[in-house]
């Protein structure tokens, strides 16, 4: 786990709140705060969907970035900026098994849960912090490594 402050604010919001840099991952929450506070709890209500439509949509456990993306910027957008906002996102399980792939991590997969971002912005300052969820206890801190690794290249384009 390691936390990036970021340094480029105005690049990033505007990556992240209209680029598409982010698309990919599933939200887990969004909370922001700015004349109110706003939560939003990124997993999908199943029930919603009749049987037809979640398969068509291929609907998963959490919504993506890109579906709440629109939402989080009508919510940010204006002269102020937010007095604070937290959101935790999870890489996509399809980058999640290419990561694993593409670094030899398949040997313990099945123990690696997600790969966790977590983007905090309060008085001015934003930062980012990896974390690896994993479902069982392994000592071996390769997954975390690998993360930091990726998030670190990622985030220095």
């Amino acid at each position: 786990m390691i936390s990036i402050q970021i340094e480029h604010l105005k690049e990033f919001m505007a990556d992240l709140l209209t680029g598409t840099s982010f698309d990919a991952y599933d939200v887990e929450e969004v909370a922001i705060t700015t004349f109110n506070a706003f939560h939003i709890d990124g997993r999908i209500r199943k029930e919603f969907f009749n049987a037809a439509e979640a398969e068509e949509e291929g609907i998963g456990l959490f919504s993506k970035w890109k579906d709440l993306r629109p939402v989080c910027f009508d919510l940010i957008k204006g002269k102020k900026a937010p007095l604070s906002f937290k959101i935790v996102l999870h890489l996509s399980e399809e980058e999640k098994r290419r990561l694993i792939e593409e670094n030899d991590l398949s040997y313990m997969a099945e123990s690696i849960g997600s790969f966790v971002l977590t983007l905090r912005y309060e008085k001015g300052t934003a930062e980012v912090i990896t974390g690896c969820a994993m479902n069982t206890f392994i000592p071996d801190k390769t997954p975390d490594q690998v993360w930091d690794r990726y998030v670190t290249a990622k985030l220095s384009q």
